[in-house]
């Protein structure tokens, strides 16, 4: 009897920080906004909720082999989402990708949600130069920090 009550207790604890640790990945306040989320080019059009504070990293397929790369189209307000950094990650990097010669790799984007408010972030896909090529490829998301 006593070797039951000490495994449904146990049980009752795992269960009680399990719970725990579910608040704290959805921002510890169980509102439904992210402290860190990762989005790519299916999450084009929504909108995506998160803390202040919060982390987000944007991957997009990107080749810089033919010139092209992302770049941001309009203005961002960083008093909401600040740009952290952009990096190029080659397909050699990529798990699971073969490193073929002309490969494309992604555009790792992160941000950081500084404050309260709503933006939009877009950015399309050009040649960077004068005169360089335009996509028709772009990326859109409302961002919405709480």
């Amino acid at each position: 009897m006593k070797k039951a009550f000490i495994i449904i207790a146990g049980l009752a604890v795992l269960a009680a920080v399990g719970g725990l640790a579910a608040a704290w990945a959805r921002g510890g306040e169980g509102d439904g906004r992210a402290n860190d989320v990762a989005v790519d080019a299916a999450d084009s059009g929504r909108e995506v909720e998160l803390s202040k504070g919060a982390t987000m990293t944007l991957a997009l397929d990107s080749n810089v082999t033919t010139g092209f790369e992302w770049r941001l189209a309009g203005e961002l307000d960083e008093s909401v989402l600040e740009l952290k950094g952009q990096e190029y990650v080659g397909p050699e990097e990529i798990e699971g990708e073969e490193p073929l010669v002309g490969a494309g790799g992604q555009e790792v984007w992160t941000f950081k949600a500084a404050g309260e408010g709503k933006t939009s972030l877009r950015l399309e896909y050009a040649q960077s130069w004068e005169g360089g090529m335009e996509s028709d490829e772009l990326f859109e998301l409302t961002v919405n920090v709480q």
